[in-house]
């Protein structure tokens, strides 16, 4: 959202040729989705699954006592 709105920001404060307008919007849209996809694949390599097993309490012979 950030990248999307750092990018359009222009757009609406300088008074732009439509071309530009239409380029700055072009690119603002490109990098946002580029990155979403960068956070999304950080995101799930981070994520590895179902925890493990859980740890033994020291001292007890049962995991459930």
């Amino acid at each position: 959202m950030i990248t999307l709105c750092a990018l359009l920001s222009p757009v609406y404060f300088l008074d732009l040729s439509p071309a530009v307008t239409r380029i700055l919007r072009l690119a603002a849209g490109t990098l946002a989705a580029v990155a979403f996809l960068v956070r999304l694949v950080h995101v799930l390599r981070r994520y590895r699954g179902a925890p493990g097993t859980q740890p033994g309490h020291p001292g007890r012979t049962r995991a459930d006592s």
